[in-house]
């Protein structure tokens, strides 16, 4: 349970329902209460607020020490401890005077402000806002559409090992639930406030975002400088009577019994006027459009900080598929993986982005086998396990290139697939214009699969695994990691029997009526056989 708060104001507070307001001038003559004076004494403002009863109040927190976290009154004396002892070493680090993520260039790579209600959830909000923000600055991608379900991290995950509104709950065990179980988004398990039960939908498991990892930072120089360089940040910190009633400036604790632990995000800070900037989860009533400032060494806010090194969602799980050439061998090659060969090594020459794909199989979609064959110097690539299963008529499993749509789905287009028995190559392209009904020795063997014609707001990120070069690439050579494939591209001159002179990315591709849906090629009877059997 949630320790019961001990109220040392002495005065009788006005329980009404959790939406009312109160205006500045009702706070002093309803409450009888010398904290306003004090308070703008003190560089803030207060009020309006929401005049909550005790219990109220306590759901509006929720954060309890975990097994490895030091108590609340240890994080205040160590804030306190570790300020004075950064003051000397202020901006001597590299780091902006000051900082803040809602306005990095103009562009505010924050998530919209939620409201945690009468739960006492505040972990899962903070830790939320964290990994959404990070997963925005992470790909320098402020629109980024990410909305992660507090929910699924408070009622599913929290509540698997017995915590609840009432109980609280501490970051470490969220950002490993985090990076363990991952976390759906919003639509998926919608939040409301009081303990529910855990109501995933559908095929959740496709949906979820992880975080690739976290740590904790403990010195204020060190927090300054992730702010600036990285993202945002998880903190807690001992919530005071007063703070109920903040509605502007830079918060310090006047007077005032301890309340209880409360989680926020750290979007950034201020050197000359010595405060964190945080994002709260009570609301955009509440301070600074949903935001306070908190002075540095105050309350335990900088004590101890928790920091998520990268999130991949299903959004951002998308990699670009590259298109080589290899006039030696009469080879097309593909690829998510730009370690493979860079910009063109091994004797392939980077012919330029052909389209994009899934890194990680989510609902609607299935893998793109790929198959090499050294007795005619061909890649291959199929959907459909039947036609090469774990190996035949030549040809050897490579492994899963990515993941695919098997039939049209929103923001796909065909990939088509052609064989030219000349050169013994299989080509694959998203743009009909390049080959049509068969041209150029290729013969049009059908569609085979549907992919993304765009990055699909993954702001270009390619996140595919570094599988390293595969066996099939033994030509002699250094292998030289470019930055990214280029914009535009020319194939290498061909002729009758070669590639085009020009390719294109994907642009209008009409359907030919004759593709069929599914296909084998010709002289390759089906073979049974699963992968994962």
């Amino acid at each position: 349970m949630l320790a019961e708060p001990r109220l040392e104001l002495g005065v009788e507070l006005v329980a009404v329902h959790p939406t009312a307001k109160l205006r500045n001038d009702d706070i002093a003559s309803k409450l009888k209460d010398p904290r306003q004076d004090l308070a703008r004494q003190q560089g803030w403002e207060n009020g309006p607020v929401s005049v909550l009863s005790p219990q109220e109040r306590r759901l509006r927190l929720g954060y309890v020490p975990g097994p490895t976290d030091e108590p609340l009154e240890s994080r205040e004396r160590l804030a306190r401890e570790r300020h004075a002892a950064a003051r000397p070493m202020a901006g001597a680090f590299g780091y902006p005077a000051a900082f803040d993520w809602r306005n990095v260039g103009g562009k505010n790579y924050m998530t919209p402000v939620r409201d945690q209600g009468g739960c006492g959830s505040c972990v899962a909000f903070g830790t939320v806002a964290t990994v959404e923000g990070t997963a925005r600055t992470r790909r320098k991608n402020p629109t980024l559409p990410v909305n992660l379900s507090e929910a699924h991290l408070f009622y599913c995950i929290a509540a698997s090992d017995g915590y609840n509104c009432e109980s609280g709950w501490w970051p470490d065990a969220a950002l490993d639930g985090f990076a363990n179980v991952g976390v759906v988004d919003e639509a998926c398990f919608p939040y409301k406030p009081g303990d529910q039960a855990c109501k995933l939908c559908s095929g959740w498991e496709a949906r979820v975002t992880k975080v690739t990892g976290w740590h904790t930072i403990d010195t204020p120089n060190d927090i300054r400088m992730w702010l600036a360089t990285h993202g945002p940040l998880v903190t807690c910190f001992t919530v005071y009577t007063d703070f109920y009633y903040y509605n502007g400036g830079v918060y310090r604790h006047v007077t005032g019994g301890v309340e209880g632990g409360h989680c926020v995000c750290v979007v950034g800070y201020n050197d000359t006027g010595s405060y964190w900037i945080c994002k709260n989860s009570w609301g955009t009533g509440f301070g600074e459009s949903g935001y306070f400032r908190i002075a540095y060494g105050d309350c335990g806010i900088d004590s101890t900080m928790w920091a998520v090194e990268d999130a991949v969602t299903p959004v951002t799980a998308t990699a670009a598929l590259y298109r080589y050439w290899n006039p030696t061998v009469g080879d097309h090659f593909y690829t998510t993986n730009w370690s493979e060969l860079g910009a063109g090594n091994y004797g392939w020459s980077l012919e330029g982005v052909q389209c994009y794909a899934y890194t990680q199989q989510r609902q609607g979609t299935v893998p793109l086998y790929r198959y090499w064959n050294p007795g005619v110097g061909d890649h291959f690539y199929t959907t459909n396990w039947n036609e090469l299963g774990s190996g035949d008529y030549g040809w050897q499993l490579d492994g899963v290139q990515c993941y695919v749509s098997p039939s049209p789905a929103s923001s796909t287009v065909p990939l088509y697939r052609y064989w030219n028995p000349t050169v013994g190559d299989h080509l694959y392209t998203t743009n009909w214009n390049e080959l049509g009904s068969g041209n150029y020795g290729w013969q049009l063997e059908g569609v085979q699969c549907y992919v993304l014609a765009t990055a699909a707001a993954a702001s270009g990120a390619v996140e595919a695994a570094a599988l390293g070069p595969p066996a099939t690439f033994t030509t002699a050579g250094q292998h030289v990691v470019g930055q990214g494939a280029p914009s535009t591209f020319t194939a290498a001159p061909g002729t009758s029997s070669q590639p085009p002179s020009s390719f294109q990315v994907a642009g209008g591709q009409p359907q030919p009526e004759s593709v069929p849906g599914s296909f084998t090629p010709t002289g390759r009877p089906p073979v049974t056989g699963d992968p994962t059997g």
